[in-house]
């Protein structure tokens, strides 16, 4: 009996396992193909954070883009982050032109900014979305 539970147990923890991994991909292969990436949980290493005086402070309206994907050109969503978020102003070094919708908490981009020390710099970038509702920051620290 003890071996069906061990059994039972190992084979619960593999299978959550299995569906838990995160994919390290590279900024290229995300940006050519965002949605072969949908709902997955996505690292990029050496993205770029920009910081600039309007970031400095969080939660501070900016002005909307409007338009959708597939309404009319190539418009991105707007990004429109909930209370307590704010837009990451992150950039790719290989595709500096792709302006994907990236949301991270507010206690964190401030805690980013102060590690910045106003600069732009390098991160490893940690996230999960889609192309049409936005990317969620689960993690994010700097490159080393």
């Amino acid at each position: 009996m003890k071996k069906v539970y061990s059994f039972i147990i190992v084979a619960l923890l593999s299978i959550s396992y299995s569906f838990s991994q995160g994919v390290l991909t590279s900024a290229m292969d995300f940006t050519k193909n965002p949605q072969r990436f949908a709902n997955q949980m996505i690292t990029i290493k050496k993205a770029t954070l920009q910081i600039s005086n309007e970031q400095g402070r969080p939660g501070m309206p900016t002005s909307p883009r409007m338009g959708a994907p597939g309404a009319g050109g190539n418009e991105p969503a707007p990004c429109n982050p909930p209370k307590s978020f704010a837009k990451l102003p992150v950039s790719f070094k290989e595709t500096p032109s792709y302006q994907g919708c990236f949301i991270i908490a507010e206690s964190m981009l401030r805690s980013l900014t102060a590690q910045s020390g106003g600069r732009n710099i390098d991160i490893d970038i940690t996230f999960k979305g889609d192309e049409t509702r936005g990317y969620v920051v689960t993690m994010c620290v700097p490159s080393k």
